[in-house]
């Protein structure tokens, strides 16, 4: 009955037709469109041991962008997921000299026109349509944080799905007419296809089934690793608040973060990798303080702040801790 249906709404639609360290930008603030910007795809992390017929995709990708329908260096992936699962698509956005785009609005365009996407899912909680030859099933923004990051959520609402792949690397069995193939492409964007540097991501939603080997888990495990540290951003004086910025970090899963808010008598410039402060820098953890802000109070003047974060996921476990404050006025 579900198959019955979905190939009747595809038919249809496809015949109706769219002070310190970094200072965050709000979306308020956020800056003109860049164009020419670098936009990959950092987790889930994907690469030719987790995507289906890797060379393949690419070469098709290559052949895109020879056409000019899209900007250089475009990369195209498949890759597998199981059906009512939910994943976070974290972009890490760059100018031409690799330089983090910060509070840069990016579209990710769902169900991209032309797919074929058929899956039903929800990009940041908005309902999305099957892609068509006209439109894309629906867009969603979000603005790149300090590190040039940008996440979405993406759940697909599906309870049945295409044949579950034997291993990870294998090609998706697509159906003469194309209408029982359960999948969604994703594409995000800032000036468009062409000035744009990006990425086609394609996830491909099956029914789990027991098979021999067993599919790994969504997807197979990457350690944690720290790609740029964490910080601070406010104003070091008594009353004010200070907010950490966790890091960022990749792996498979995404690592899951926490935080120490740390009170020192000594300056520290180098952000550091290890658990905690070293003794030579005279700090001492804060009681109770492991959210994302900290409101200094009167023990603080004098001293410096700085903020500690563990990042783990099954693979590692990682760390960083800022630079410090200057003294707490």
């Amino acid at each position: 009955m579900k198959n019955n249906w979905r190939k009747l709404t595809a038919l249809v639609a496809t015949a109706a037709f769219a002070t310190l360290g970094v200072s965050a930008i709000s979306p308020a603030e956020a800056a003109d469109p860049y164009v020419g910007a670098h936009i990959t795809l950092v987790s889930p992390v994907l690469d030719a041991h987790n995507t289906s017929e890797a060379v393949k995709n690419q070469a098709m990708a290559d052949g895109w962008v020879k056409n000019t329908w899209f900007g250089s260096g475009l990369v195209y992936q498949r890759s597998w997921l199981p059906v009512g699962s939910t994943v976070k698509l974290v972009y890490h956005v760059t100018d031409d000299k690799n330089k983090p785009l910060v509070g840069q609005t990016v579209i990710l365009r769902c169900n991209k026109q032309y797919s074929v996407s058929t899956a039903q899912i929800k990009c940041n909680g908005q309902l999305i349509k099957a892609a068509t030859g006209a439109a894309d099933g629906g867009r969603v923004s979000a603005t790149t944080d300090v590190y040039g990051n940008v996440t979405f959520t993406v759940q697909n609402l599906d309870t049945e799905g295409e044949t579950q792949p034997a291993a990870w690397t294998d090609a998706p069995v697509i159906s003469e007419d194309g209408l029982d193939d359960y999948h969604a492409q994703f594409l995000p964007q800032i000036a468009g296809e062409k000035p744009d540097h990006s990425v086609i991501t394609e996830f491909h939603y099956y029914t789990p089934v027991v098979t021999d080997p067993a599919m790994p888990e969504v997807f197979p495990a990457v350690a944690t690793a720290l790609q740029a540290p964490a910080l601070l951003t406010g104003t070091a004086k008594v009353g004010s608040t200070l907010t950490a910025a966790t890091g960022y970090w990749t792996g498979n899963p995404l690592p899951t973060t926490s935080i120490k808010w740390y009170r020192c008598s000594a300056a520290g410039k180098t952000a550091l990798t290890v658990s905690k402060p070293a003794t030579a820098a005279k700090c001492v953890a804060i009681s109770g303080k492991t959210a994302k802000t900290y409101k200094l109070v009167a023990a603080d003047k004098g001293k410096y702040i700085r903020v500690g974060v563990t990042a783990t996921n099954t693979g590692a476990t990682r760390y960083s801790i800022s630079a410090t404050t200057t003294v707490v006025k």
